[in-house]
């Protein structure tokens, strides 16, 4: 079972795009809008997306942009 322990954060940071796309698709907008209200292109936040490679304040804007709950947030960014 050692394995599965070190395995869990990795696991999760490949899923994080994901499952902001989900939001995003859960309030019916589209990538277009999202990166716009996120200050980026559309291909920029897509690229983001794919590799996960989110900054801090990307992240901040797009749970904002998203109205994203407390709880929300602390799902996504559970380890």
């Amino acid at each position: 079972m050692p394995r599965l322990i070190e395995l869990k954060p990795q696991y999760k940071k490949r899923e994080i795009g994901k499952m902001i796309e989900g939001y995003r698709k859960m309030r019916d907008m589209k990538q277009v809008e999202l990166a716009t209200a996120c200050n980026m292109s559309q291909q920029n936040y897509s690229r983001k997306v794919k590799s996960n490679q989110f900054k801090y304040i990307d992240l901040l804007r797009i749970f904002k942009a998203l109205e994203l709950t407390d709880t929300e947030i602390l799902e996504l960014m559970k380890v």
